[in-house]
């Protein structure tokens, strides 16, 4: 099952269920102002919703909320590489699992209730007898029955008790049969179908059972509003005793019966109402339709603009300077911000130290022009150590509010491996390149992504909002070099200096000799503060 069909199933139905809750706790409210039609008018917005396919991304009033993220990656090496980020492998088989459970209860939750209805309908129907014909519909008189019913969609029928002359006087024979005719030219017994589907949908939902009983009431007084619009006072009075005498127990829930005993005291209550005036009865139609068109489109879907998030996720590019491929545990998100601020602020003391240091030696070098020069060089590669590490310190000071404290699922940045460019050939004594300062960090997009080994991992949310709209989210990753990441890159590039200057011929051999044996210093006193835990 695709991302998206699950992200649409999962919005469908979280929709229809708020929908649901709208209408009930509205639905007396409308019918006491504007009567029963317009609550009952009411139920069309979580039945259209739960049909209700995605719409295009451009059709929907609030956009669907896209959430983006960007990766910085700072490794401090010369030549950036365009890489690949892999989302991580996840289980399918809990969807399928899930699907599976849910559609295998909706079907024997339907299954369940048909064969309910036709026990009922054919034991209903066994010995009974013709009564009369209304409107091509056939009414028929049964033992088993104690309520006039409505039945069928294609083979129409209405059932009386065997005792309907006897029991209900002549006014309340015809209302009972006016109401069942009712529900036949409204199509009640098809909605109840349609209903039925519904619920057998939302089987696992208790607001669903809820809201599906609430909506039979409101069919019924829709239907009981419909029967008495013109009656009198005598009528409403012989119509209440007529359901009074009708009430019944539980039937099936594709069967339309007058009197089902549950709702009796609310229909009474409404019939003995003073009647609407037409025109408020449809104006309180027109705002059950303006709630219906509103509440469908406020809650749709936009499956278009999920599938586009879906594939933008799939395969994410970013522009990262570097090489390895480790995959590394992370802590949360805040520890991690907070451990790469103290480590860059730290980097940051330790190589203006280290500047200060490699200034001053350069400038008391009382050696030959090309030891001075030599020392600045390593001046200059240490200041550019500084100002990198001062760089990633500021960045992340400046966005450590915004990080959030729980992490989400993790990708491993795999980085192309880019090998340092070798230092050139000095053009004369004194001459000779250090390694290149570091590449400022690059940004791509990325999915949640998980730094590599000697990189602090710290992420940033930000919510834009929008009036009329839903908030857009853009998260943003970053992998900030620890003090040891940055140290291994000074090295390497000491390490290359040191191969070009034992290789150079033009040096003397005492020249050379003080220069390795400077350099091997440096390199020496780097590598033995690898050791040191961070």
């Amino acid at each position: 099952m695709s991302q998206v069909v699950q992200s649409w199933i999962f919005e469908t139905f979280v929709a229809t269920t708020v929908l649901m809750l709208v209408v009930l706790m509205i639905r007396s409210a409308v019918a006491a102002r504007f009567g029963a039609h317009a609550a009952y008018l009411l139920w069309l917005a979580p039945a259209l919703r739960m049909v209700m396919p995605p719409l295009p991304e451009h059709w929907a009033i609030a956009p669907a909320q896209q959430i983006q993220e960007a990766v910085i990656v700072m490794t401090g090496v010369s030549s950036p590489a365009a890489v690949t980020l892999t989302a991580p492998e996840s289980g399918t088989l809990w969807p399928v699992a899930l699907a599976a459970i849910w559609l295998g209860g909706a079907a024997l939750f339907f299954i369940r209730h048909i064969f309910a209805y036709r026990r009922f309908v054919r034991k209903a129907l066994a010995g009974a007898e013709p009564f009369e014909t209304h409107e091509a519909i056939a009414v028929r008189s049964s033992a088993h029955i104690v309520s006039p019913l409505a039945l069928g969609i294609l083979g129409k029928a209405i059932i009386v008790p065997h005792d309907f002359t006897t029991r209900f006087d002549a006014t309340e024979q015809r209302l009972a049969l006016s109401h069942e005719l009712t529900h036949h030219r409204r199509g009640d017994p098809g909605i109840n179908l349609v209903a039925l589907i519904m619920l057998a949908l939302h089987w696992f939902n208790p607001i669903a059972h809820i809201a599906h009983r609430a909506f039979r009431l409101d069919q019924e007084a829709a239907c009981d509003a419909i029967v008495l619009n013109g009656a009198t006072p005598c009528e409403r009075h012989a119509y209440g005793s007529a359901l009074f005498k009708a009430a019944t127990g539980a039937v099936p829930l594709a069967v339309c019966a007058m009197g089902a005993a549950t709702t009796l005291k609310t229909r009474l209550r409404r019939i003995a109402a003073h009647p609407r005036p037409i025109a408020l009865i449809r104006i309180g139609a027109a705002v059950a339709g303006v709630f219906v068109i509103t509440g469908v489109l406020l809650t749709a879907s936009n499956g278009f603009a999920a599938k586009k998030a879906e594939q933008s996720t799939v395969n994410p590019q970013a522009i990262v300077l570097g090489g390895g491929i480790i995959d590394t545990k992370r802590d949360s998100v805040e520890n991690e911000a907070e451990k790469a601020i103290a480590e860059a602020e730290a980097a940051v003391e330790s190589a203006e130290r280290a500047a200060e240091t490699a200034s001053a030696i350069a400038d008391k070098a009382n050696g030959t022009a090309w030891a001075s020069d030599r020392e600045r060089a390593k001046a200059d590669v240490t200041r550019a150590e500084a100002d990198f590490a001062r760089a990633s310190a500021d960045l992340a000071r400046a966005n450590a509010d915004s990080v959030r404290a729980e992490a989400e699922a993790e990708v491993t940045v795999h980085l192309v491996p880019a090998p340092p460019s070798p230092p050139a050939a000095p053009s004369g004594p004194g001459d000779e390149e250090i390694s290149a300062p570091p590449a400022p960090p690059v940004a791509g997009i990325a999915s949640k992504t998980r730094c590599p080994e000697g990189m602090n991992r710290q992420e940033i949310r930000t919510v834009q909002r929008k009036t009329g709209v839903k908030p857009q989210e853009f998260n943003m990753v970053i992998c900030i070099p620890s003090k040891r990441a940055i140290q291994s890159n000074v090295l390497e590039g000491l390490k290359a200096a040191r191969a070009t200057i034992a290789a150079e011929i033009s040096l003397s051999e005492d020249q050379r000799k003080r220069a390795l044996k400077a350099l091997d210093g440096r390199i020496a006193s780097l590598s033995s503060s690898f050791f040191i835990p961070q």
